[in-house]
């Protein structure tokens, strides 16, 4: 089945949602690319607080929008970390390094004491930046 057919055959809200996920990783990939972090930070806290507009849907769903159209934009862990703490408000999204030889950065969203996106592996990182 066509990725089209598969999307027509949802219903309107997780359409929605789908479609929803998909703008806001758009804008979120380019204000990160435009702007500094530190002033990045400030816009998406004022963005952030206003919260979602009309969002009803429950956790697990906004994860499944999210997760699905990050795989056809190819989207950062960061800009999917962003776009679910905005959908999700009662989240907390947390950026980890690890350091050593290899580092690395990760950001992944825990809810209610789960992590809900971003997957840790075995890798331990250290959580320098969380957004309750």
């Amino acid at each position: 089945m066509s990725r089209f057919r598969k999307y027509m055959a949802l219903d309107s809200p997780a359409r929605q949602r789908l479609l929803k996920a998909a703008i806001l990783q758009g804008i979120t990939r380019l204000l990160l690319s435009v702007l500094p972090f530190k002033i990045f930070k400030k816009v998406y806290g004022r963005w952030a607080a206003k919260g979602p507009a009309g969002s009803d849907a429950r956790a697990e769903e906004q994860v499944y929008a999210v997760s699905t159209t990050a795989r056809y934009l190819q989207s950062t862990c960061l800009v999917q970390a962003l776009v679910l703490k905005y959908l999700v408000s009662d989240s907390r999204l947390v950026i980890g390094v690890t350091g050593g030889e290899a580092f690395e950065a990760h950001a992944w969203v825990e809810r209610k004491g789960e992590i809900i996106l971003g997957e840790v592996r075995e890798t331990r990182f250290t959580p320098i930046w969380v957004w309750e």
